[in-house]
């Protein structure tokens, strides 16, 4: 409780500085709050970010996250973020007893009641930028990279290119010493060079990571990414080559996917996409590798929904979704409505099997995978809305072929 305590008090100081620095607006305010209700089948634990395709369980529970934003504008030049989550966590499993979570939980008590996801501060000059502290990275469609890691981002600007090299400390080990592998660090380094005009964008990046052991795990990634629009439809598109050292010393990560995406409004209410997946199998005596570090971002069968990210069919590898490093080809379809003022619709459908469905150790032969929502606007800034999700695998042995079908109610509110 005296954690609790501590963290009620300087929310009490933050609401005290927002209030007498209004008048100049030096400190601005914004932030989400949710409550989601969650129906499940086919998921085998209570990790909604996970399917496992095995009918093992049915999941009902009620979940809910207050998340705040502080801006502090120093200058017009600098300025200062901080972004928390408060008391996320499931009814009656986190919460009990009117606390922010169960009495004598442990370190659960910290993980329910406050998660800082975002310190930083932000220099702006005319030729270039300077981010330090923990803050948000993210290269291309947010497959290859990205999350919230302690980082430090310098962009150059050559208008119309921007330069940025970043360096990110994922991990420091078992202690701030450098004495022996278990104290190795796992660093991050990127560069990504853009070019932006009013017809399209493009970023070329490429990063590596390294864990500094004797035997070096240290991938690797480079790609382009490419978006745009042509008449009414709206482009993107990106290829990615991944590779390097796994820290056994004998194997090699290998990786190479493409996607494509494409929509349209057709009408004033009517939006019509595509998608396209495409990544190689990697040989038997390597493994596949699709991201450095991905924070759940990059999820095609759900990014149509209101709850995007949060549900996923594809096990969180949309190019590997059989878990086999057995690549992918896969399509979705999708359609939106705009049916009136705060009312909206929409679907997705979408068709993966593996590029090499016999790969040692792959015995997926299909996916089917399928979402439907309705979102409407009860009052400002604040929407409700139903998704439903279902999955349905295909395997060539004596698999369960059960489906995953989850429901999703939501109350959020944006400010």
């Amino acid at each position: 409780m005296k954690k609790l305590f501590i963290i009620f008090i300087a929310m009490a100081a933050v609401f005290v500085m927002a209030g007498s620095a209004a008048a100049d607006d030096r400190l601005e305010l914004s932030g989400q709050f949710y409550v989601r209700a969650y129906s499940m089948d086919g998921y085998g634990n209570d990790n909604m970010w996970s399917a496992t395709y095995d009918d093992d369980d049915d999941l009902d529970f009620i979940r809910q996250k207050f998340l705040l934003g502080i801006k502090a504008n120093v200058a017009d030049d600098v300025y200062a973020k901080l972004r928390v989550d408060y008391g996320e966590a499931k009814w009656g499993y986190d919460y009990s007893r009117g606390a922010v979570a169960k009495a004598n939980d442990g370190g659960n008590v910290t993980d329910t009641a406050f998660n800082l996801e975002r310190a930083y501060i932000n220099i702006d000059k005319e030729n270039w930028s300077l981010r330090l502290g923990q803050q948000f990275l993210a290269l291309g469609i947010m497959e290859v990279f990205d999350g919230n890691p302690t980082a430090a981002n310098l962009g150059l600007k050559f208008d119309p290119v921007t330069v940025n090299l970043i360096y990110a400390k994922l991990d420091e080990g078992d202690s701030i010493s450098d004495d022996g592998d278990a104290n190795d660090d796992k660093d991050f380094y990127a560069v990504n060079v853009s070019y932006d005009v009013d017809a399209y964008s493009s970023n070329f990046f490429a990063c590596m990571a390294s864990d500094g052991s004797d035997n070096d795990d240290s991938p690797f990634g480079i790609g382009l990414n490419v978006k745009g629009t042509a008449g009414i439809v709206n482009l993107n598109t990106e290829l990615a080559y991944l590779g390097g050292d796994t820290n056994d010393g004998d194997t090699d990560y290998e990786g190479i996917q493409f996607y494509l995406s494409a929509d349209a409004n057709v009408t004033d209410m009517i939006n019509i996409g595509a998608e396209f997946l495409w990544a190689d199998a990697s040989d038997d005596d390597e493994i596949q590798l699709t991201n450095l570090g991905n924070w759940d971002d990059f999820s095609p069968d759900s990014s149509n929904t209101p709850v995007w990210t949060y549900v996923s069919n594809l096990n969180w590898a949309p190019f590997d979704p059989s878990g086999a490093s057995a690549g992918v080809i896969g399509a979705f379809l999708s359609v939106d409505v705009n049916i009136m003022d705060g009312l909206k619709a929409g679907s997705k459908i979408g068709y993966l099997e593996p590029e090499d469905d016999g790969k040692v150790g792959c015995n997926l032969d299909s996916i089917v995978s399928f979402n439907a929502f309705f979102l409407y606007r009860i009052a400002t800034n604040t929407d409700f809305s139903v998704t439903y999700f279902q999955s349905s695998p295909d395997y060539d042995d004596n698999s369960p072929d059960d489906s995953t079908d989850v429901v999703v109610a939501q109350l959020e509110l944006n400010f």
